[in-house]
């Protein structure tokens, strides 16, 4: 089946509104069947000149799994408040028997094999911080990993402060992972620029989850800068 009717599955299968919602498109492999989940939407609408995030949430049952269905076009601050929100709505005291069984995971459009495909993030904490991005590799960072940061913004992308292209990130992170000076384990700690687009967010948050299918250490606090 090609993608595009993947996309209208997620634009029209909602309901009878129609709404659009613009998944991002990725070129990574990922999950590609969730059995027993409800979906959140978050539509993407323009009044005047103000972007609004417009939430379908209706029928959510915490004993399911929860997919998250975010259009690409919103910031990571416009969406952050409410996504923390229902990450902690989904686990809230009372639902501890089933906290092991279901997960929290972000649907994104996979251009490798055409297919809706979703991303676990269940185990992923937010801090949303006015401090420097050096500051906090300095102060944050546990010093029993060999510590590799990765910063995001919406122009460039640095790890270990080295900026690179976003075509060659995959490859660069793999080389500083294997040039370990140290004999500890590496670790991965994500730092994302708060107005950077969702779509750029998830699209290198996939990339690094790479990694931890092969034994790397992934932070699970991601840093949101203001």
């Amino acid at each position: 089946m090609k993608l595009f009717r993947f996309l209208i599955l997620v634009i029209f299968f909602t309901s009878c509104s129609k709404k659009e919602i613009k998944l991002p498109l990725i070129a990574e492999k990922g999950q590609e069947e969730i059995l027993n989940h409800s979906q959140i939407w978050f539509f993407f609408e323009e009044k005047g000149q103000d972007t609004l995030v417009s939430l379908n949430k209706n029928n959510l049952i915490k004993s399911t799994n929860w997919v998250f269905n975010i259009d690409k076009r919103f910031t990571l601050k416009q969406i952050f408040k409410d996504l923390e929100k229902y990450k902690t709505k989904h686990f809230e005291e009372g639902m501890h028997e089933v906290k092991d069984s279901v997960g929290n995971y972000f649907s994104y459009a996979n251009s490798e094999d055409n297919k809706l495909s979703f991303l676990n993030f269940t185990n992923t904490k937010y801090t949303n911080t006015k401090n420097s991005f050096e500051d906090l590799v300095k102060t944050r960072l546990d010093s029993n990993f060999y510590q590799v940061p990765v910063l995001i913004d919406r122009k460039e992308v640095s790890i270990q402060n080295k900026k690179i292209s976003e075509e060659a990130f995959k490859s660069e992170l793999q080389l500083i992972l294997d040039k370990n000076p140290t004999k500890k384990k590496a670790k991965i700690s994500l730092f994302f620029e708060e107005n950077i687009s969702y779509d750029r967010y998830l699209t290198f948050k996939i990339y690094t989850d790479k990694f931890a299918k092969v034994g790397t250490e992934i932070n699970e606090t991601e840093f949101i800068l203001e």
